[in-house]
């Protein structure tokens, strides 16, 4: 199978996309998720379903709920035709939900994101997302880790230190360093 230098360039901005998606939702940067989709576009979260400022306000709620996320994903498989791109992209989510006294819970799932894409003015970008659960497994809280104090810990927004690696911090503007210039310029 060959691959012209076009329909490679649009793999990896979509891409991009898909991997800027996951910080932001670990991150809690709901403007940096905000900006994977197009204004027009549809979520079906399976628990919401409707346009993107819902799926903001949903995500935050959620994200209220839960004291860490980490979302891992796979290769994306990328179907580009011009414009418009299909991906399917495997997903396995962690989630730590701390219960009514105090202990935290774990949640595993295995997920796919079944998106289109478009671009627009020269930025690829969400138009329909479908997440599909394909399993899920609820752990009961168990013995605290013995992980010293002197490891890294990640955290949300600006407390994690990725922010201070990568020399930016998260604003209103929702952009994450150079690649957010690029793109957006």
């Amino acid at each position: 199978m060959s691959l012209d230098l076009a329909t490679l360039i649009a793999r990896a901005e979509v891409t991009d996309v898909l991997t800027r998606y996951v910080r932001g939702v670990d991150r809690n940067d709901w403007a940096l998720v905000a900006g994977c989709y197009h204004s027009d576009a549809t979520d079906d979260h399976g628990l919401y379903v409707g346009n993107v400022d819902g799926l903001m306000v949903f995500l935050t709620n959620l994200a209220a709920e839960l004291s860490s996320t980490s979302h891992q994903l796979g290769p994306p498989y990328i179907e580009v035709d011009g414009d418009a791109a299909r991906a399917e992209t495997y997903c396995l989510g962690w989630y730590e939900r701390p219960g009514s006294d105090g202990a935290v819970w774990s949640i595993a799932q295995g997920l796919r994101y079944l998106d289109r894409f478009a671009c627009r003015a020269g930025r690829w970008a969400i138009t329909s997302r479908v997440v599909v659960l394909d399993w899920e497994r609820v752990f009961p809280p168990g013995r605290p880790s013995a992980i010293p104090a002197t490891w890294q810990r990640g955290g949300r927004v600006d407390a994690d230190p990725s922010t201070g690696f990568f020399g930016f911090g998260f604003g209103s503007e929702g952009q994450a360093g150079p690649t957010a210039d690029r793109r957006d310029g």
